[in-house]
């Protein structure tokens, strides 16, 4: 190199065309709806929807899925705004007025099943069959949600980014559960379907703080 314009003109002669991300919203829009076509597919090959229909009947139920479903689609959502640099970190308040929705809605039916049931809704029994629907059908989506935050800044923020990604993914595979779950939900229900939800995040937070290394705060977002 005879001079640092020689060295400018090499380096640009070597650059590569570089494709632009997709906006955070669309992606996670993206991830929401192959969730959605999963779940409704596999609806529709057990003969789920009709007694889904039927359920959807009662508002008090109709409340309580919807308040998860968007638990799911807003902690989602909210994962893929974390992973963006230049993203607010309120992203992460996204999901709690539906997580609160949730409970309550959940709470309430626990006790109006209680009225009828009685102590018998106390008892684990099939409830224990929820846990394993819950992890066991958020492997495939934290899966897929893993694969597109490893694509992307993730590591800027790691615990918030992944906190919504495992409530997310929870909450859209408690969602996914009502399907094949035709009674109301008692209280070792919710108690299952909480400690599954605890499982599942603590899963992904914890492989989260070993395959991103924190980054030192000087270096985080301030208004991201």
């Amino acid at each position: 190199m005879n001079n640092t314009q020689d060295l400018i003109e090499n380096l640009a002669g070597r650059l590569q065309p570089v494709r632009p991300s997709r906006p955070p919203l669309p992606r996670a829009a993206a991830y929401v709806i192959g969730c959605l076509v999963l779940v409704a597919v596999a609806a529709w090959l057990t003969h789920a929807w009709p007694l889904m229909l039927t359920r959807l009947a009662d508002p008090r139920f109709a409340v309580e899925l919807a308040a998860t479903a968007m638990t799911g689609i807003t902690g989602v959502a909210a994962a893929f705004m974390l992973a963006v640099p230049d993203r607010r970190r309120e992203w992460a308040l996204l999901p709690l007025p539906f997580l609160a929705l949730w409970l309550l809605s959940s709470g309430y039916g626990c006790y109006r099943g209680w009225l009828v049931t009685g102590n018998s809704g106390l008892t684990l029994g099939p409830s224990a069959n929820c846990i394993i629907f819950i992890i066991g059908f958020s492997i495939p989506l934290a899966a897929g949600l893993w694969l597109a935050l490893k694509r992307s800044a993730a590591w800027l923020d790691p615990i918030r980014c992944t906190t919504c990604g495992g409530i997310g993914v929870a909450a859209l595979a408690a969602a996914a559960l009502q399907f094949w779950h035709p009674f109301d939900v008692t209280v070792a229900d919710l108690g299952a379907h909480a400690a599954a939800a605890a499982i599942v995040c603590t899963a992904i937070i914890t492989t989260a703080r070993r395959a991103f290394p924190v980054a030192p705060t000087s270096t985080r977002p301030a208004n991201g």
